[in-house]
């Protein structure tokens, strides 16, 4: 506690007492803190605010340091391992060179010495888990951002089809993703079109889905004995972004 001022006089103690450094009200500028004898402080007032030429801390280095490791954790590993670099890879890819203008992941292959294209994945179920496959359209799906670059589908079930394979296809806003007439299927016995007896592949070998397109997968054809169940789709695709 401080030293009262009880029973002093102001030409007593005007050294200790605060005031500006014009001995004016405060005013809209900044005006210095002083004592009674013109000495500066570090603080600075003016009806908008405070400015402060330096801070002292009370806190120890332990005590600090201690706080910052609950803001920024394993702050002393950081520290300790933060070595400076002792030399640099050159990276003979740019993005100008990759496939497609937009990606959805890029990374440094594990020798450090190309930038490569890591795939997006979009997947989605066209039923239910428990109930057989029927010929016709199983899901609709519209879009609410834009996805670029498809490049790859494949379709899955967890009871495969016996007696006929499953044909599927897959359309964005009513027509075919695929080219010719080969469509996705999958074998007699198969539970995935992986490696299977068609191979369909995209117009242009790659699409693009605009923000409210809609992607719909259509049955074709069904197992004659065993259906199918739990019918699922997996797309490879480059990016998306809001339009």
């Amino acid at each position: 506690m401080g030293i009262t001022l009880t029973g002093k006089k102001i030409k007593e103690t005007y050294e200790g007492l605060l005031k500006l450094s014009d001995n004016n009200p405060i005013e809209i500028s900044y005006k210095k803190v002083t004592d009674g004898y013109g000495n500066e402080t570090a603080l600075g007032l003016s009806v908008d605010g405070v400015t402060c030429d330096k801070i002292y801390s009370t806190q120890t280095i332990a005590q600090i340091d201690a706080e910052l490791d609950t803001i920024v954790p394993n702050k002393k590993w950081v520290l300790d391992n933060n070595a400076a670099p002792t030399s640099f890879v050159s990276l003979t890819d740019t993005f100008s060179s990759m496939p497609s203008r937009a990606h959805g992941m890029l990374r440094v292959n594990n020798s450090g010495t190309a930038i490569e294209s890591v795939h997006s994945h979009y997947d989605f179920a066209c039923g239910d888990e428990t109930s057989n496959l029927s010929v016709g359209n199983v899901s609709n799906i519209q879009f609410p951002y834009a996805m670029e670059s498809f490049l790859y589908s494949a379709f899955t079930v967890t009871t495969a089809p016996t007696g006929t394979p499953i044909v599927i296809d897959m359309l964005l806003n009513g027509v075919s993703v695929y080219s010719g007439s080969a469509r996705p299927t999958i074998d007699i016995g198969a539970t995935s079109s992986l490696n299977g007896s068609v191979s369909a592949s995209f117009v242009g070998n790659t699409f693009n889905i605009a923000q409210g397109d809609v992607l719909s997968v259509n049955v074709t054809q069904i197992g004659s004995s065993n259906a199918g169940i739990a019918l699922k789709a997996f797309l490879t695709y480059n990016a998306n972004y809001i339009a």
